[in-house]
Formats: C-alpha cells, sequence, structure tokens
C-alpha cells in the first residue's frame, strides 16, 4: 500500500473522532485557544489514550482539538501506530520514526476528540505531540 493510501485510510478511521458542537461567538476569541508542544512518554505493549497520554504529560487543558499534530522522532526506535482503542501493529496507521502527521478541523465547530484516539508502540518511547485547543 502506498503512502498516501495509508494516510487517505486514516483520516477515514479517524473521521469517527471529530465531533460537531454548537460554537459560541465568545469562543471564537484568540484568546480562548490554547497551545501546547511537547515531547511524551507513550508506554509500550498496550493502546494509550491520547488524552491520557497526554495528561500524564502534564497537559490539563481541553481534549476537544482544533489542530493536532503527532511526529515519531527521528530517533525512535519504533513505528508509532494510531488508531482506536484497539490500536495495535496490525490494525493501525503507522508512523515511521521521523513520520508525522497533522489532523485540522474544518471550522470551529468540528473537533478533534483526542479522548478517541489511541497510540499504541511496541516498547515505552517519546512522540513528539503539539496541538491547538478551544
Amino acid at each position: 500500500m502506498t503512502k498516501h493510501i495509508k494516510r487517505a485510510l486514516l483520516a477515514l478511521a479517524v473521521a469517527s473522532v471529530i465531533t460537531t458542537e454548537a460554537v459560541r461567538l465568545s469562543d471564537l476569541s484568540p484568546a480562548s485557544a490554547a497551545e501546547y508542544n511537547r515531547s511524551c512518554s507513550v508506554t509500550g505493549g498496550s493502546a494509550q489514550s491520547l488524552s491520557s497520554v497526554l495528561s500524564t504529560c502534564g497537559y490539563s487543558g481541553a481534549v476537544s482539538l482544533q489542530e493536532l499534530t503527532i511526529r515519531n522522532p527521528d530517533s525512535a526506535a519504533n513505528t508509532l501506530y494510531i488508531g482506536q482503542s484497539d490500536a495495535n501493529a496490525s490494525n493501525s496507521f503507522p508512523l515511521a520514526p521521523g513520520e508525522s502527521i497533522t489532523w485540522r478541523a474544518s471550522n470551529q465547530g468540528d473537533l478533534i476528540d483526542a479522548g478517541r484516539l489511541y497510540l499504541y508502540v511496541s516498547s515505552t518511547q517519546n512522540a513528539a505531540l503539539s496541538l491547538r485547543s478551544k
């Protein structure tokens, strides 16, 4: 499978984690957005909820995101997999060392739900996480 086909399949799978909710005009102000950029540890051997990984890494903001980038660092020893609660090496989207993927909500009412995305690695390693929440 080509890289583009894999990314398209991941986009379809992740579409189920994007939610739509009503937004007040006050929610659109730049002051209401929070940005977070950090290298966070992902525990190996089982699927880890992205919201749990963020919480363990000290993030305390909203898990409904406007933008999300996940990067498997160049120095990583393992492939990082992104999927649903049963994420593993056989049923999830792979990110090889040095690869990344970015999602952006299509408008202020569509949000990416970090509680419904899961990360899997065979052994504990870091992942670079960059996000913007409302």
